[in-house]
């Protein structure tokens, strides 16, 4: 990247940077790809580890019985790891669990996530579901229910439970063959569910929670929440796209680093040292050329899909028609892809909260109109968390 640490322009004054026949008033923050300058988008993201009430009629498709409501999490890691996770509302009142893995949608009954997750007993399940709901007859009957399905498939224990799990995902999951079903079900329920969450237990409470705030909405008690809103969106940044990207693509190159070692120890009979190593790494692909790929295109070619809602569209041509054309490429701020195509009915306007961060002038005429928006000058993208005792002062000093 320009004017990084990495490059050769890195803190030189104005007139170092005219000796090196550059602009004077250079500001770098872009990639030069073939001769062009390419500058990664900044895309708006649904606010990480916070359960959003929403209504999708394409939800309905999903499966006999299925309904319109769900409470949907973008479960994000400190080290920026994502994935989308979904609770659905079906017709008879029980809930499925849906989440995303290697860009295959996969479907548990929630009462089965549960149980896996904690050594309570079905009562104590029960409990803690229908807290604050005692009295509601229908909310109940659908957890029995929910319960009993489990019964029914001759899951009595949590190691019952995480057989079951581990037997019916493991194709899916390519592990070593020696793991057992139940370790192969750990896997599942780190890398799939709740993963911002590293406590067992910790995921049982909120799953908890998600469940009483789907039945609240789905009974039309709880509003639904606005994904256009500004308190529930944040700001993917290029360096957490790199970030994630990399992680990913590290993973790739050591499977594949795995493989070819299988296969020459399966054809020569070789024992593995320095020099075997050495020479399976030089027949592994570079796994740098995706992320020129990336840069150039602006494509994502991702086993994963990272968490996003797109995968092409990431990386913009930086056209110096003006000055202030340049400088609008870096506060740019894209609604994502997936909502150019979305058919739906809501008016895409600022609401009264983005009246200060984002510019209600600077957005483009057209399809674009709304997707497209624009920071304002004293906006700035936080990206570490704020501490809670910082809050009062801020709050009495507003």
């Amino acid at each position: 990247m320009v004017k990084s640490k990495l490059c050769n322009l890195y803190n030189l004054s104005p007139q170092e940077l005219i000796q090196h026949h550059e602009e004077e008033e250079e500001m770098g923050g872009y990639f030069i790809v073939n001769g062009l300058e390419k500058v990664i988008r900044m895309l708006i993201m649904p606010r990480r580890n916070f359960p959003l009430a929403m209504t999708r009629h394409k939800w309905k498709t999903r499966g006999p019985g299925f309904t319109e409501y769900g409470v949907m999490m973008h479960c994000v890691k400190d080290e920026h790891t994502a994935i989308n996770m979904n609770l659905h509302y079906l017709e008879n009142g029980c809930v499925m669990l849906n989440f995303i893995f290697q860009k295959e949608l996969f479907f548990i009954p929630l009462g089965f996530a549960l149980k896996a997750l904690v050594n309570f007993s079905d009562y104590q399940i029960f409990e803690e579901l229908v807290k604050g709901k005692e009295g509601d007859t229908f909310y109940v009957n659908c957890i029995t229910e929910m319960m009993r399905a489990v019964v029914d498939a001759g899951c009595f224990t949590q190691q019952n439970v995480l057989e079951y799990l581990g037997k019916s995902f493991r194709i899916k999951l390519n592990l070593p063959e020696w793991y057992s079903n139940e370790q192969a079900a750990d896997f599942l329920l780190n890398k799939c569910i709740c993963i911002h969450l590293t406590s067992r237990t910790e995921k049982f409470y909120l799953l908890c929670m998600m469940t009483r705030k789907l039945h609240a909405f789905a009974k039309g008690e709880c509003m639904e929440d606005n994904p256009d809103s500004l308190m529930n969106q944040e700001v993917l940044t290029p360096g957490q796209l790199f970030l994630m990207f990399l992680k990913e693509r590290l993973e790739s190159w050591l499977q594949s680093v795995k493989f070819v070692l299988e296969k020459r120890r399966e054809k020569a009979d070789i024992v593995i040292n320095a020099d075997s190593l050495v020479k399976a790494f030089s027949l592994v692909t570079d796994f740098t050329k995706p992320f020129e790929y990336l840069l150039a295109t602006g494509n994502l070619r991702s086993k994963t899909g990272l968490g996003l809602l797109q995968d092409s569209g990431l990386c913009v041509v930086g056209d110096k028609l003006n000055f202030i054309r340049y400088l609008s490429h870096f506060r740019c701020i894209h609604r994502g892809a997936a909502f150019s195509q979305m058919r739906t009915t809501t008016v895409r306007k600022l609401l009264p909260e983005s009246w200060g961060f984002l510019c209600p002038v600077d957005t483009p005429d057209g399809e674009p109109c709304g997707l497209m928006n624009h920071m304002t000058a004293v906006c700035e993208i936080v990206t570490e968390m704020v501490p809670v005792t910082d809050i009062p002062p801020l709050l009495c000093s507003l």
